[in-house]
């Protein structure tokens, strides 16, 4: 099981959010910019606290992130599928 996440942050952040999830491998499955970015994750459960802190100290605290729920998903030729 993955917890899904809303990063919500500017987009001075958004760099410095992306190199740490691409460094971890983990999967963005939407991105929706309006005056803020918000991004909607995939993390795995034993991630998380660690990845959070990294995210609070790389943006100085200026990120929101939210547990939006837990799901199943499979990569199903290259793409990613969610199961709720």
């Amino acid at each position: 099981r993955q917890r899904q996440m809303c990063i919500r942050d500017s987009y001075t952040g958004l760099g410095k959010i992306q190199y740490l999830l691409g460094q971890r491998g983990l999967t963005i499955l939407d991105s929706v910019y309006t005056e803020k970015v918000d991004l909607t994750v995939l993390i795995p459960k034993e991630e998380e606290s660690k990845l959070i802190a990294e995210i609070t100290e790389a943006t100085n605290g200026q990120t929101g992130i939210a547990r939006t729920g837990e799901c199943w998903f499979a990569n199903v030729d290259g793409e990613m599928v969610v199961f709720e």
